[in-house]
Parts: C-alpha cells; structure tokens; sequence
C-alpha cells in the first residue's frame, strides 16, 4: 500500500493498492479514521507504472519484521 492517492468517496485517510491477483491495476481506496473502509477507485492505466515503481523501492528497502523489531529496542 502507497499513502500517495486521491481519497475515494468520503475517506479522510486514502491509500493507493496494487491489486493481489497479478498487479495489473491500481486503486485509491479509503478509510475513514476509525478504519472502517468506504470505497475504491480505479485509477487510469497510465498510473500503473509510477505505482508499481513506488512498491519496487519499498520492497528494495524491506527488511524481516524481527529484524526491523530488533531495531526498535
């Protein structure tokens, strides 16, 4: 998930996803403060490429959870 998109219908904390069945979209959705999901949106084709570079570099720069929880204390 990228906190980068527009909000859908009402979100007051939007996010962008790359869908989990091959990754050939992406979407804005929405959740209002509490959590509660209250919609997604399609965003153009042209947007897949900038979405899928924004997940790349997140993924380049993950490290295991224990790991990352180690680091904390």
């Amino acid at each position: 998930m990228v906190d980068l998109g527009g909000p859908a219908s009402g979100a007051s904390n939007p996010a962008v996803v790359l869908n989990a069945w091959g990754q050939d979209a992406a979407e804005a959705v929405g959740y209002t403060d509490a959590g509660a999901f209250v919609g997604a949106e399609l965003l153009p084709p042209h947007r897949l490429p900038e979405y899928r570079a924004y997940r790349d570099t997140a993924q380049a720069h993950a490290v295991p959870f224990s790991e990352y929880w180690e680091r904390r204390r």
